[in-house]
């Protein structure tokens, strides 16, 4: 049974953000369910790039807080991004919300701003997902971070994204772990054949059988025993790394899923 609890230290707050006195918003404190995710989606990149791209930060009901950590300098680099987890605190999950909470998040479904590509091009967008009882409310901003902004909710969820920073630094972090990969691929020959290597596919459904969210670009999920298999398979291999299936080779971004996470869509920006 998945628990809720009320956001007691920002009751004063969130009555005003929500414009509805006693009437709190809950979150789930199960430890798979993500209350806060931060994406980068879009800009001027590959598509097969887009629909391969992890979250940022993902903050889960057991007060995990999952980043993107700093990659190895090597090349090539290793072929999965590198996903750290850190224990924050009761008290660090508070300051989160009242963060929350001052963006305005749990006070709307969805808003967007686009301001900045007046002026800025290519740039991404910076996508924040806040859950709670009410469901998803997610806040949009293009270039956040690059355009400047007048906006106090956009400057506040630019707090919110340092106080993330701060936090993900904030203890002993590990690797993440999980038994959930999501594998995007692409038909694909060695293009650096000096540092490429080549393996047999190990598992099923094959690369060339994987779902098409786009033409060309193939994705799937592997979970359980064989995610574990696949995630131990990318763990020995580099970025430089290729699969053969059926006598075609194939280039792979595979990634674990992160709490919350269904896996194989792609984010509109």
């Amino acid at each position: 049974m998945h628990r809720l609890f009320p956001l007691v230290a920002v009751v004063s707050v969130l009555s005003a953000a929500c414009g509805s006195p006693g009437g709190l918003p809950l979150v789930t404190s199960d430890d798979d369910a993500a209350i806060l995710q931060v994406e980068d989606v879009g800009g001027f990149v590959p598509i097969e790039y887009t629909i391969s791209q992890g979250p940022r930060y993902v903050l889960s009901g057991g007060r995990e807080l999952v980043s993107l950590g700093p990659q190895i300098m090597i090349y090539p680099g290793p072929m999965l991004p590198n996903y750290q987890a850190v224990q924050i605190s009761e008290d660090d999950l508070d300051r989160v919300l009242e963060a929350v909470v001052a963006t305005g998040l749990p006070g709307f479904e969805e808003k967007r701003d686009t301001t900045a590509s007046s002026f800025v091009a290519d740039a991404g967008t910076t996508v924040v997902t806040f859950s709670d009882s009410q469901g998803d409310h997610i806040f949009a901003v293009y270039a956040l971070g690059i355009g400047e902004f007048d906006d106090p909710q956009v400057q506040a969820l630019e707090n919110l994204i340092a106080l993330l920073d701060e936090l993900a630094v904030s203890g002993p972090s590990a690797d993440y772990e999980t038994d959930r990969v999501q594998v995007v691929a692409r038909e694909g020959e060695p293009e650096e054949p000096d540092f490429a290597v080549v393996k047999p596919w190990p598992a099923e459904p094959t690369p060339g059988e994987f779902e098409q969210p786009v033409e060309g670009v193939g994705c799937e999920v592997f979970e359980g025993a064989e995610g574990e298999m696949l995630l131990d398979e990318f763990a020995q291999s580099h970025q430089l790394t290729y699969f053969e299936a059926d006598e075609t080779t194939y280039w792979v971004l595979p990634r674990p899923l992160l709490p919350g996470e269904s896996g194989c869509f792609v984010s509109v920006a």
